[in-house]
């Protein structure tokens, strides 16, 4: 009996939903952080009000902040399950070339405005304040885990659909063969840029 109930009771914990993270959502520690960024928008700086309040948080709940948050960005729930992978895919690509360094890679000015920058449709509030445990959960399960059917060069993702850019090729990079093909694609673009660094 124990032997039959040991892989049932694994695939269940490896389901087990992690707790959610540090909730930053007082008005005035958020206040903070728009009136840093905004200051500090032309420099490299610009981000350094979240790397202070998420100071305790580990370099894997960081990234997983950024792919719940990037996540929800798309703007697809339905396809959730399929975007997910992709942008960790992508974030986890550029913490490898970044040799592991993650902070590097969350908080470098202007690359994941969706998720950290202050405007209506941006997910800020997501990133600081994580509510859904599922989707948590599923973003930490992902943190330094390649896609293999990403290529090292995938470093750059397009959410935006509504954007009049969405049918263009944007930054005129090749975009990834796996988005080209996927359902994911109605709500997210991969491209690979072999230069970045």
């Amino acid at each position: 009996m124990t032997m039959i109930l040991f892989p049932f009771l694994m695939s269940l914990a490896a389901f087990a939903q992690i707790p959610l993270p540090t909730c930053v959502k007082e008005p005035a520690d958020i206040q903070k952080i728009i009136t840093f960024t905004k200051k500090n928008s032309d420099n490299s700086s610009k981000y350094d009000a979240y790397r202070i309040a998420l100071a305790s948080d580990s370099d894997q709940a960081l990234a997983a902040r950024l792919i719940y948050a990037e996540t929800i960005a798309a703007n697809c729930p339905t396809q959730s399950a399929n975007v997910l992978p992709l942008i960790a895919g992508v974030i986890n690509n550029r913490v490898q070339i970044r040799k592991g360094d993650v902070k590097s890679v969350v908080f470098e000015r202007n690359q994941f405005a969706s998720s950290l920058n202050h405007y209506s449709s941006s997910k800020y509030l997501d990133f600081l304040c994580p509510t859904d445990a599922l989707l948590w959960t599923q973003s930490m399960n992902v943190v330094g885990k390649k896609n293999r059917d990403l290529s090292i060069a995938a470093v750059n993702y397009f959410l935006y659909k509504h954007h009049a850019g969405w049918d263009k090729e944007p930054w005129k990079l090749p975009e990834s063969k796996l988005s080209l093909n996927s359902n994911a694609r109605d709500c997210i673009r991969v491209f690979e840029n072999k230069s970045w660094k």
